[in-house]
């Protein structure tokens, strides 16, 4: 059985609806449509939280051991290929379109019918409705759904890749591109939570790489709204998360919220930094720390902060962790923009200078303007007193004499001057010559 468009639709619709309002229009379709009842009777009633332990050990267990279909299988309108992968979820085939209209290539993924409980009376095309709202280059699309002896599957974009952990371990790449790989999946994960929508087991197992280098998030937790989980202590049950990747709420079965995904993606950061061998540098250091710590509350509110702190990084500035730190934003600022740093400490440096060396010209000059003054103040006083002395006059060597006593007791009057007008005054007179003659 294949749901086309209005048959899925009717089953969206449906489990929108309150357990009551399900009741009431189950009992109507049952006169009035008997098909339609078939189809949504399954999706009616189905009570998670006594049957779960049960399921987890019964049918999971033996789901992962085994095989839902064989390769060249017809899916309703699908061929399907190679299984691809596999998780506690369910299989993942390569597929291909098997009718006249179209060829294509796709992955499906195929959920065993006796996790069908886990997902609850909220739907069994649950994940399929929330990620067909989701668009973004990160993602893998979701095209179909439906349910085809007895089990339901989900349509999705096939992806010529490898995980990322085969890309890193296989090929190298520099710290920048894992870096800009990162800022990639955050903005995916940062989309799906707008969208109201948790990943809930973000690895590296779950990112393919494409061939052109393009990161491709799949498999969504399909528990993520679940009240709790299969206890960890158990050997019965199959997680439905990562132990290296989980968040200590995750662990402890609480209800998923988006520090769970920071929770992780710190974790995938870390492991994008140290896979070679190196360690973070202290700036990452610390933000990998903020985003892994034990309290949710204490981590990234949102993945955008998470986000911006590694662009920051990466564009060296200020992260949000040391931001009250003046001299760590000062360094940043140094490391950059070096250049145009230093050429405006050079040119503020010979701003001062060139200030310095005007002032003291100015100073110089003021000195010897003053010093002229009190100069020729001093000759034009000897005059005058020469004139009354008219009986007694002074003498030239006397006028000179006195002049140079004036000169060199006069503090505005450089060494240099003083000793450039000390020898004019050496300078004969000629009045002085014509007496020794």
């Amino acid at each position: 059985m294949q749901f086309g468009g209005a048959e899925t639709q009717l089953v969206y619709d449906f489990l929108d609806l309150s357990e009551e309002e399900q009741e009431v229009w189950l009992s109507r379709l049952k006169v009035t449509s008997p098909s339609q009842y078939a189809q949504l009777l399954p999706f009616y009633h189905c009570d998670t939280q006594p049957l779960l332990s049960q399921i987890w050990s019964d049918g999971a267990q033996s789901f992962i051991a085994s095989q839902l279909f064989e390769p060249n299988t017809t899916l309703d309108k699908y061929r399907l290929g190679e299984e691809i992968g596999r998780g506690g979820m369910g299989v993942v085939y390569r597929a291909y379109r098997d009718d006249s209209t179209f060829e294509q290539e796709l992955a499906i993924k195929c959920i065993h019918p006796s996790l069908y409980p886990i997902i609850g009376r909220n739907s069994l095309f649950k994940e399929a409705q929330m990620l067909a709202r989701l668009s973004h280059p990160c993602i893998a699309k979701v095209f179909d759904g439906g349910i085809s002896d007895g089990c339901v599957y989900i349509v999705m974009e096939y992806v010529d890749g490898c995980t990322l952990g085969k890309q890193i371990a296989t090929q190298p790449t520099s710290h920048k591109a894992r870096l800009s790989l990162f800022v990639s999946i955050c903005s995916a994960i940062e989309h799906a939570h707008r969208h109201q929508m948790i990943h809930g087991d973000i690895k590296p197992d779950n990112i393919l790489i494409d061939r052109d280098g393009q990161a491709k998030i799949i498999d969504f937790n399909l528990t993520q709204k679940l009240e709790c989980y299969p206890s960890p202590d158990s050997d019965d049950g199959v997680l439905a998360y990562s132990e290296s990747y989980a968040s200590p709420e995750q662990k402890r079965g609480e209800y998923l919220t988006q520090q769970t995904d920071v929770y992780a993606l710190g974790k995938l950061l870390a492991f994008l930094l140290t896979a070679d061998g190196k360690k973070p540098n202290q700036e990452l250091a610390l933000v990998i720390t903020k985003a892994t710590e034990e309290e949710a509350d204490n981590r990234y509110v949102t993945v955008n902060q998470l986000r911006n702190d590694v662009i920051h990084v990466m564009n060296k500035k200020p992260i949000s962790v040391k931001q009250d730190n003046w001299l760590y934003r000062l360094r940043c600022l140094v490391r950059r923009r070096p250049i145009p740093l230093f050429l405006s400490i050079v040119l503020v440096v010979s701003a001062f200078v060139f200030s310095l060396v005007l002032v003291k010209k100015n100073q110089q000059l003021y000195s010897e303007k003053q010093a002229s003054e009190e100069l020729v103040m001093h000759l034009t006083q000897l005059m005058f007193h020469g004139k009354e002395t008219y009986d007694h006059p002074i003498s030239f060597e006397v006028m000179l004499d006195l002049s140079r006593r004036q000169i060199l007791a006069n503090p505005h009057v450089s060494d240099d001057v003083k000793q450039k007008l000390i020898v004019a005054m050496m300078v004969p007179h000629p009045s002085t010559s014509k007496n020794e003659k």
